[in-house]
């Protein structure tokens, strides 16, 4: 879905939440920090709170 929709937070989010049920907090913010690049350059906007919520989820994990 990320290859058609490069700009779909609910993918991001998606593929982040998978990510840390893995046990994987820093492939999950990894991703955080392409989704909000490319959320930047495509359509000048933040991430959602959903992503910050899964990103935040991501550094406590640490």
């Amino acid at each position: 879905a990320l290859e058609l929709d490069s700009c779909c937070q609910v993918c991001h989010r998606l593929v982040m939440e998978s990510l840390l049920a893995q046990g994987q907090p820093e492939h999950a913010i990894k991703q955080f920090e392409r989704c909000s690049a490319v959320l930047q350059r495509e359509l000048g906007v933040e991430p959602s709170i959903e992503l910050l919520r899964v990103h935040q989820m991501a550094l406590l994990k640490l």
